[in-house]
């Protein structure tokens, strides 16, 4: 876990994407997780995993390369919204970070 990673997150999801910073952990928590099973944690090296972390784990990635100001994944912004969108209906809610 690398705090200033997951700072960074934070600050991608509220203010490049509008989310709810109440919905941050729940995000949070469902990125660490994706992380853990592709065999890494949530930091800078887990936004090179791609397709090799899953379906889930690619829009996990590419949300952490997004936000540590790289190129960026072949992943939509829609799809990317979808997706939090899928993991906050799903998932308990975890409050802020």
């Amino acid at each position: 876990m690398n705090s200033l990673v997951e700072a960074k997150v934070v600050d991608y999801l509220v203010n490049r994407l509008h989310c709810d910073p109440f919905d941050c952990g729940t995000v949070l928590q469902c990125m660490r997780s994706l992380a853990c099973a592709a065999g890494h944690e949530l930091d800078e090296r887990f936004r090179f995993a791609g397709l090799g972390a899953g379906p889930e784990g690619r829009m996990a990635a590419g949300i952490v390369d997004l936000a540590m100001m790289g190129a960026g994944c072949e992943t939509t912004e829609y799809a990317i919204r979808q997706q939090l969108t899928t993991w906050i209906t799903r998932n308990p809610r975890k409050g802020r970070v």
